[in-house]
């Protein structure tokens, strides 16, 4: 028994699950915005690396434990390089800059070998080491781990109700009933939503970006588009936007009371995925078309038609959470001699915005290609840009970037001066795909077709504040609906305002107002910032 005893005193699993620990925190912290499988490969990177220091401890000490408690602690410092150097960066003493990592890396050498020399010279027993090791990270990787379950299970019960039809506040059936019956000699128009992310208004272009878009906004009225000039979002996120566009009716009323005003809008993610338009249109006999966006609400998986980019390879290159998570450790370095490497590595680097950018090019190769698919079709395309980061120049070309890959915290536009040039190149190269893409489907199509190309949001930096909801918002209709468009059309009444016109709805439109809200601290915080008697420029 006491051999026995001995025997469980050392046994260690704490050096795996302490390498563990930062890749589930890290994920913990952005569950809202990555896929669980974007992080696996870092887990096995971290545990690999973990047992391959052990084992050379191992070599050179013959001692269990005391390799366990180096490999770990070297592990450590390996993590937390990037989170100290991101807090001393900026940091001076006496206009002396100490945030460098010629000083940050010397300390953390010295740490290092003092600490390799600490464990050699220790007389004492590591049996309770290992001991209080063990339970130490048993809590630690607990707390992600809860993190990341408890947002699985939320983001789903509380929506899976909401969006359930029945479920609805009963003044927004249909007609009064739970279904729609279309007449028999109704046409059915193929039904085109393009969101383009970010994309403003021509008056904020103009006066704030002093970038001119009528010559794009003129070929679409020319074929007979309609640009709403004082077109706005309900919300200045992508979320809370296009749950209200795509549910019918302003999200405070689809969410009913919300005790917690700090809640993520991501949490609400299921009403985009699951949205009461699709289901109208899947009621009627539409085939839903959608496409891979990067954007796990926007991406429809369960379409009958869905176009996604091919698997990569185990051993391609880096995902965006690989990228940003390595840029919290010594890996840092690597960012640093980014210029220096070779062409192979910039690559292997740059694989997150190579995969961004060629996400935005399949969904317009596939939206011009959408006519040949066969019967009416709901057509939608979340385009992830002119919104940052910046991969388009005007003419299409890849702009090579030397940060890691984020879609909401891109450092290399991070100030106007920057974000500007970037920005307008993304709106030209969209303007020309644009074009090219509408022109095609109208001249592709049987039956004219409805085409909706809308912002989801303005920029969320610019200032005043209501301009953050003014967007592109230009409409094709055919001759039914043309003339109940209107100049300060929101997009909360987009759908309504199709629905009544062409398939027998009795909707109605809702007052057009737009809400801003604080999304890092307090998102469901809502303030109005245009009403019903709010003046257009120029009015």
């Amino acid at each position: 028994m006491k051999a026995k005893g001995i025997w469980m005193k050392r046994i260690f699993f704490f050096p795996i699950t302490i390498s563990m620990y930062p890749v589930l925190s890290f994920l913990a912290t952005n569950i809202a915005q990555v896929e669980l499988l974007d992080a696996m490969r870092s887990l096995i990177v971290s545990v690999l690396l973990v047992c391959i220091l052990y084992s050379l401890f191992w070599i050179w000490l013959r001692d269990t434990l005391r390799a366990a408690v180096l490999s770990t602690f070297i592990i450590i410092l390996f993590f937390s390089y990037g989170h100290v150097y991101a807090l001393i960066e900026d940091f001076s003493v006496f206009t002396f800059n100490v945030g460098r990592h010629r000083f940050l890396f010397a300390v953390w050498l010295v740490a290092a070998l003092l600490g390799i020399r600490l464990v050699l010279k220790s007389e004492r027993s590591f049996d309770r080491i290992n001991q209080a090791l063990n339970a130490t990270s048993l809590i630690l990787i607990a707390i992600p781990i809860t993190q990341i379950v408890a947002f699985q299970v939320k983001s789903v019960k509380p929506i899976t109700a909401i969006a359930s039809d029945q479920n609805f506040n009963p003044q927004f059936q249909i007609a009064g009933t739970e279904s729609v019956e279309l007449a028999e000699t109704t046409e059915m128009p193929d039904i085109y939503y393009i969101i383009l992310d970010m994309y403003t208004r021509q008056d904020v272009l103009k006066s704030n970006l002093e970038f001119d878009n009528s010559e794009f906004l003129e070929y679409l009225e020319g074929l007979g588009f309609y640009i709403a000039s004082c077109g706005n979002s309900n919300y200045t996120s992508t979320v809370l936007s296009l749950g209200a566009t795509l549910n019918l009716d302003y999200m405070q009323n689809l969410l009913g009371e919300i005790e917690d005003l700090g809640t993520s809008p991501y949490e609400f993610g299921k009403l985009v995925e699951d949205n009461r338009v699709v289901r109208i249109f899947k009621q009627l006999g539409y085939s839903i078309v959608s496409f891979e966006s990067g954007f796990s609400p926007t991406e429809w998986q369960d379409a009958a038609f869905y176009e996604k980019l091919g698997e990569h390879r185990v051993l391609g290159g880096m995902n965006a959470f690989e990228v940003i998570f390595l840029k919290t450790t010594i890996g840092l370095f690597l960012f640093e001699l980014d210029d220096k490497l070779p062409d192979a590595f910039h690559a292997y680097f740059d694989a997150a915005y190579i995969q961004h950018r060629d996400r935005i090019l399949l969904e317009l190769d596939g939206i011009e290609d959408a006519p040949r698919i066969p019967g009416p079709k709901f057509v939608f395309g979340h385009i992830l840009a002119p919104h940052n980061p910046f991969v388009f120049g005007p003419n299409g070309e890849f702009i090579r970037r030397h940060t890691p890959f984020t879609l909401n915290l891109d450092k290399e536009s991070d100030n106007w001066e920057e974000f500007v040039p970037g920005y307008i190149g993304q709106i030209q190269y969209l303007n020309t795909r644009l074009e090219s893409i509408v022109s095609h489907i109208l001249n592709e199509s049987d039956v004219p077709p409805i085409i909706i190309i809308q912002g989801d949001h303005g920029i969320p930096t610019i200032h005043p504040v209501d301009f953050q909801t003014a967007i592109l918002n230009a409409v094709y209709l055919p001759t039914a609906g043309r003339g109940k468009l209107y100049p300060k059309i929101s997009s909360v009444n987009t759908f309504r305002l199709i629905l009544d016109s062409y398939f027998g709805t009795n909707f109605g439109l809702l007052n057009d107002v737009s809400y801003y809200s604080t999304i890092v601290d307090r998102p469901l915080d809502f303030e109005v910032i245009r009403s019903v008697d709010y003046k257009c420029p120029g009015e």
